[in-house]
């Protein structure tokens, strides 16, 4: 009975230490305070206007660029090779196609 009641006590105490302090709120490097976090169609179109920049860059000065401006990326195609990407959309990220070491296609998610 000891036992059963150390053991109860114990996973009550793990399971408190696992639980959130402060209730999960949406990324704030998905928007600005002005925007609405939850309106992907707005930041999605927002990320391709910057993406839609990127055209003809090298990909390396793009890339700085992307991450100068807080944006998330991934190359999805170099060249002849194509990467295994996930299919999770994120409106913040930009993927990139790069021929010859040029920027020659961009979409955003």
């Amino acid at each position: 009975m000891k036992l059963f009641l150390a053991l109860a006590l114990a996973t009550s105490v793990i399971l408190t230490g696992c639980s959130p302090s402060s209730p999960a709120g949406p990324s704030p490097s998905l928007s600005s305070p002005a925007e609405d976090p939850m309106d992907m169609d707005a930041i999605a179109a927002k990320t391709l206007e910057f993406a839609e920049t990127l055209f003809g860059m090298a990909e390396g000065y793009a890339i700085g660029k992307i991450e100068e401006a807080g944006y998330e990326w991934r190359v999805v195609q170099r060249d002849l090779e194509m990467f295994p990407v996930t299919k999770d959309y994120r409106p913040n990220r930009i993927d990139l196609t790069i021929k010859e070491g040029i920027v020659y296609k961009v979409s955003v998610g």
